[in-house]
């Protein structure tokens, strides 16, 4: 009979540890599948490489992408300049580059929302539910 107890108690010691182990697994799983937290954490602490590299982005984008329209002078000369020196901020992309910060700095927050729209139960967006699922 104290055979079996002491053999109970090995048991019971080794599902704990087996519990204890499983626990930290899934702690573990539940941090590294955390993307949102990791990207908050990663700007949070790098907030000032984030708007650096958000600028030089913008910036880089607006000289890719710009246009320059050929004319020619009224003397005949073969001249290209930039037309429509009046619009000079949208067309050097100062736009594009304005719009790409913004919507970096407001990433976090739409992805934030997304997610919890994705994780939320059918249930929240519908207050009623199925009757029949909770019966």
């Amino acid at each position: 009979m104290v055979e079996i107890d002491r053999r109970k108690a090995a048991l019971i010691a080794e599902i704990e540890i087996s519990r204890s182990e499983i626990r930290t697994a899934v702690r573990q799983v539940e941090t590294a599948t955390d993307l949102l937290g990791r990207i908050r954490n990663n700007i949070s602490n790098n907030l000032g490489l984030w708007l650096l590299g958000a600028a030089s982005g913008g910036i880089l984008i607006s000289k890719v992408f710009r246009s320059r329209k050929a004319t020619e002078t009224p003397s005949g000369a073969d001249h290209v300049t930039s037309s429509g020196a009046g619009h000079r901020w949208l067309s050097s992309g100062m736009l594009l580059s304005v719009a790409k910060i913004g919507f970096d700095l407001s990433k976090p927050i739409i992805l934030e929302w997304v997610a919890n729209r994705i994780t939320q139960t059918p249930e929240a967006h519908h207050p009623e539910g199925n009757k029949a699922t909770r019966q």
